[in-house]
């Protein structure tokens, strides 16, 4: 027999009553979403097509392309912050 059957682990996904799932699939509070902290490893928490953007502070982030905010210091280091790839494209030198 499997050792994943579900009478012996219980269910699989997230409590829908208390939980809000990752597009990865984690489980995480549901009072995380739309927050304004990215508390899923994928970010889907504070994605802006379910929790509309909050605006950056100009003074400490950088606001994606799809209105994702990250720290300033993030943009053109080389690495892809915004889930978009935004932070790293043609404006960097």
């Amino acid at each position: 027999g499997s050792d994943e059957d579900p009478t012996l682990c219980g269910t699989t996904g997230c409590d829908p009553w208390s939980e809000f799932e990752c597009d990865d699939g984690q489980c995480i509070p549901a009072s995380y979403e739309c927050d304004g902290d990215y508390d899923c490893s994928d970010w889907s928490d504070e994605d802006p097509t379910l929790c509309g953007t909050f605006g950056c502070d100009p003074s400490t982030e950088w606001e994606c392309d799809d209105g994702q905010c990250i720290p300033a210091s993030y943009e053109c280091d080389g690495y892809d912050d915004c889930t978009d790839g935004s932070d790293e494209d043609w404006h960097c030198p």
